[in-house]
């Protein structure tokens, strides 16, 4: 009997942790690829962030005479289409974005 009792107690546990816990995907807006192209070369981190929020993660990259600043907004599936801005560190401007699969502009 007390195994049962576990069991039950154990389920539903899994089921509660299964549907209260907080997602950590977060989705983007469904005009996301409208606000992606208001992205201009040129630039800086502030007007990106008016535009398209912050960014999910960010890395640098230093290149042989710059240092890239990459920033990924990212859809909920891991096979979705990728967004990313990327800066040149030293004056903060886009120097390229990319909004989708085939849109991409670069200085």
């Amino acid at each position: 009997m007390k195994k049962y009792i576990i069991a039950a107690i154990v389920i539903i546990v899994c089921v509660i942790v299964l549907v209260v816990r907080p997602r950590n995907v977060s989705q983007l807006p469904d005009n996301f690829n409208e606000l992606c192209d208001q992205v201009e070369i040129g630039m800086t981190h502030e007007q990106v962030l008016e535009i398209l929020g912050e960014p999910k993660k960010s890395h640098f990259v230093k290149r042989d005479t710059i240092t890239e600043e990459y920033w990924y907004y990212t859809t909920a599936s891991r096979n979705s289409t990728q967004y990313c801005c990327t800066f040149d560190s030293s004056t903060q401007q886009v120097i390229e974005m990319t909004c989708g699969e085939h849109s991409s502009k670069r200085k």
